[in-house]
């Protein structure tokens, strides 16, 4: 559909989640860089296997707790 000819409107999804915690699953950390660059936009953590997702959210409940 539209997403094909359509640009990705990252900043504006950026700014709507605001300071939040995220993760960027699958290869490469393009939406982590693009996060970085855009004040108050969410601290996105890239994971490129389902280990390393596994492995964010453990760390996450030790923080947490």
């Amino acid at each position: 559909g539209w997403q094909l000819y359509s640009s990705v409107r990252w900043t504006d999804v950026m700014n709507v989640l605001g300071p939040v915690d995220a993760v960027e699953v699958g290869p490469g950390n393009v939406l982590q860089g693009i996060a970085r660059r855009i004040p108050n936009a969410a601290h996105v953590r890239s994971a490129g296997t389902w280990t390393q997702v596994q492995a964010l959210f453990e760390k996450k409940s030790v923080v947490s707790a």
